[in-house]
């Protein structure tokens, strides 16, 4: 369904988040009917110019494409009454990267705004509308790379998401749908669909994964976000807030609305030039060789799984009471296994104090977490971390590490997404699971926010 979007929802979508026309009409412009006049543009070496070449970074500099492309915006009029085929001007509200595809290769038609697949995204980059000016070619086809490949990643990312297999999420809900009736209901709100999205956010910042592909598009999605972060905000809103209860019986990903977050991002960089200028800086989308592997990440599908499966775990285990005490100080490994009296496994976990406490020490932070819980649970708390490290439940490093940073800025129990100054996204919060202080603890005055800790404590003080 999502995938039949149309290019007037993209558009109309776009407006209603800046508050103004799509393709506000320049200044009258003396300019003729091809792209750039031919004095307005210096012919490049040939190893840019020539389409035979693969496209690079240091092309894209060299060729000023942005600045070729903000004198194109300033230079193709808007097309009047008498303009009857859209010769030479783009028509009133056109998104300008299908102007400029109509514009530059003269395929009436195409348009990459929507989440619709490669049907309606064929462009050829070196398939050029006769008409260019000779020195317009070379900035011309590293721009239609740079609009196919944005497009590529959007589309690619969601049908990855959609190709997530759901059984990791459905054996938590089996085991959490067998305790008292007053647990099988969970308030969200937009979490699901947003948990999903951060898939290649989180595969960037967790050590689980290794796969070439996974990580160097997680590499180039999250250094684009942190370009453009009118992008993440348009992904990831603020004040979304669609209140829902449902029961666990009825969650699954393939009731998720991943693909309009994902829409909303594709959407304005495809209508709004600044944007697009800020997420294809320096020429990050100027890489044939991972231009062609982006097609290739639904093939690793369950890769980008860690947040949505992070997130639901951590919400069902807070709502069974749940929680985790860490320590302030970190400490290394050596040290955690001779004051808990434990070895750690390969999960890097263990069963300390004589087989009394269950305890986590994470291998980045040096960090060490108990887990423990407020009553009577439906799982002991030894399978229960075997399930979140053997079987997948979640990320541990994500789980534990992210929830004490998300509460450590004072975060915790609101959004699960924070895009930062900087533009760097915060994935933090996706983990949900309380962290209490023990008993005694002193807050650390570095974590403290307006002169107050974070952490609760765990209820014995």
């Amino acid at each position: 369904m999502y995938k039949m979007i149309s290019q007037s929802l993209s558009v109309a979508l776009l407006a209603l988040l800046s508050g103004s026309s799509v393709f506000a009409a320049p200044a009258e412009s003396k300019s003729d009917s091809r792209l750039l006049s031919r004095d307005t543009v210096t012919l490049k070496p040939s190893n840019c110019s020539d389409p035979g070449e693969p496209v690079t970074p240091s092309c894209w500099t060299s060729l000023k494409v942005a600045d070729y492309l903000n004198n194109w915006k300033k230079t193709t009029r808007v097309c009047g009454e008498s303009d009857t085929n859209g010769v030479g001007c783009c028509v009133k509200e056109e998104p300008w990267s299908t102007c400029f595809i109509r514009l530059s290769t003269g395929f009436a038609g195409d348009s990459c705004t929507g989440l619709w697949g490669d049907t309606y995204c064929r462009i050829v980059p070196t398939e050029l509308n006769k008409d260019l000016a000779p020195a317009a070619l070379a900035p011309a086809r590293y721009l239609l790379n740079a609009i196919y490949a944005i497009h590529s990643l959007f589309s690619s990312y969601d049908d990855a998401l959609t190709a997530i297999g759901d059984s990791t999420i459905k054996d938590v809900l089996d085991v959490f749908s067998k305790t008292s009736s007053e647990s099988h209901v969970v308030s969200l709100r937009y979490e699901l669909p947003t948990a999903l999205t951060l898939g290649l956010t989180v595969a960037s910042q967790t050590n689980t994964n290794n796969n070439t592909i996974t990580r160097d598009i997680s590499t180039l999605w999250n250094s684009a976000l942190s370009a453009a972060p009118s992008v993440s905000r348009v992904i990831w809103p603020n004040d979304t807030d669609n209140s829902q209860t449902v029961t666990i019986t009825d969650i699954s990903i393939s009731n998720n609305n991943q693909a309009i977050l994902l829409q909303g991002g594709l959407s304005l960089l495809m209508n709004d030039i600044p944007a697009f200028l800020a997420f294809t800086r320096d020429g990050r989308f100027a890489n044939s060789t991972l231009n062609n592997i982006i097609p290739r990440l639904v093939s690793r599908a369950d890769d980008l799984a860690d947040g949505l499966n992070t997130f639901v775990t951590s919400k069902f285990l807070q709502a069974q009471g749940y929680f985790a005490t860490p320590s302030i100080v970190p400490m290394d490994r050596t040290a955690f296994e001779t004051q808990n009296r434990c070895t750690l496994n390969a999960g890097s976990w263990c069963v300390g104090d004589g087989g009394k406490n269950v305890y986590y020490w994470s291998p980045a932070t040096h960090r060490q977490y108990r887990l423990r819980t407020k009553g009577p649970t439906p799982i002991r708390l030894p399978e229960l971390m075997g399930k979140i490290t053997d079987s997948g439940w979640a990320d541990a490093e994500l789980l534990f590490d992210g929830n004490f940073n998300c509460t450590a800025k004072g975060n915790a129990g609101g959004r699960i997404v924070f895009v930062g100054e900087g533009g760097v996204v915060d994935a933090s919060c996706v983990s949900q699971l309380p962290m209490y202080l023990e008993c005694g603890t002193k807050c650390p005055t570095d974590v403290l926010v307006e002169g107050k800790c974070p952490f609760g404590f765990d209820g014995r003080c």
